[in-house]
């Protein structure tokens, strides 16, 4: 399979994904990024891939680099952080779009995410921050939930955010709010402090930012036994401390031009559970799709890469051969089949 040329331009939405140590599985997440991206561009939506290799192990560097997806005007970026939120941050400063999507390099998404998620930004009044409507988790356990609007589900209070975090790290917004609220590090082995995420979004309430969904659009969030997460977990991390801790008369009462903060509300608890059930079929679905579109384009990209060891290796036996020759032929012989020259 192919993968035919776009037009270089200036991109809309820059989207930036970090890397370390996924080996292998990268290349899965490099063709869902480029599903997600040719939807994107079908509807006239310029995109661009930011790679972050955060001291990338060597074949998930390869792997990264050597992808069929990537285009001259995409960007690969190596850098050293050590740290997840500072290698987001590292993509925002290089990042040519005007938006910027977060993405992590094992999960896989809807195809319909950016799109879905830039109507939502232009759509909504006020700085907003957008999230997948839904999570699927997969790999050492499998659950589906929904995740919290705060525009639409206004039961939901602010102060359950002190004790469970109620977004995920794939996000999307404007490139100036990332610029202005940059990801703090973690370092939680040296302070004790984790979960970026958490904290970041946290951070953004704060500052009358709403967080936000967009309808119909999931993250496949692969959960693994041995982790970032699972490591913090295990230490048990807390996050830094936050100016959204500071003003605890905001969780409960609602303020002006806040309507995520506006009274508790009841609920159908039936017509949540039937919209919920929808959604699980709907996603299930997309599962099915994404998870063929990734198996014929994995064929492809094998092949490439086989194709490209094979060339280097028939490469470095020539370039052996070349010194057996030159060690072994006299200095005019040399001169003569043009493997040397007086120059």
């Amino acid at each position: 399979m192919q993968f035919p040329m776009i037009e270089a331009k200036i991109p809309v939405i820059s989207a930036i994904a970090t890397f370390h140590g996924e080996g292998l599985l990268a290349h899965k997440t490099m063709l869902g990024l480029e599903r997600v991206r040719r939807e994107a561009e079908a509807k006239g939506i310029s995109v661009e891939l930011v790679a972050v290799l955060d001291c990338a192990d060597r074949q998930t560097k390869r792997v990264v680099m050597s992808s069929p997806i990537l285009r001259a005007n995409d960007q690969v970026l190596e850098v050293s952080n050590r740290d997840l939120g500072a290698s987001r941050n590292s993509g925002v400063c290089v990042a040519r779009g005007s938006y910027i999507g977060v993405f992590d390099g094992d999960d896989y998404y809807t195809k319909n995410w950016l799109i879905q998620a830039l109507a939502i930004v232009e759509s909504k009044q006020g700085d907003v921050i957008v999230h997948p409507e839904y999570v699927i988790n997969f790999g050492t356990f499998h659950t589906f939930t929904d995740l919290w609007d705060m525009d639409d589900r206004r039961d939901y209070s602010l102060a359950n955010c002190l004790a469970l975090h109620p977004w995920v790290s794939c996000s999307f917004g404007r490139k100036d709010l990332y610029l202005q609220h940059p990801y703090q590090r973690t370092d939680f082995i040296k302070t004790g402090f984790g979960y970026e995420d958490w904290h970041w979004n946290l951070e953004l309430v704060s500052q009358g930012i709403r967080h936000v969904t967009a309808k119909k659009t999931a993250l496949f969030y692969r959960r693994k036994s041995v982790s970032m997460l699972t490591g913090m977990e295990a230490a048990g991390v807390v996050i830094r401390p936050s100016e959204f801790f500071n003003h605890p008369v905001k969780w409960e009462k609602p303020s002006e031009g806040t309507p995520q903060l506006a009274e508790q509300v009841e609920i159908d608890d039936k017509t949540y559970i039937e919209e919920l059930l929808k959604g699980k079929a709907w996603l299930e679905s997309q599962w099915i799709a994404l998870q063929s579109a990734l198996i014929e384009k994995e064929a492809y990209l094998t092949d490439v890469l086989s194709t490209k060891d094979w060339l280097e290796s028939q490469l470095r036996d020539l370039l052996a051969r070349q010194k057996r020759l030159q060690s072994a032929l006299p200095v005019r012989i040399l001169k003569k089949i043009g493997m040397i020259t007086d120059d």
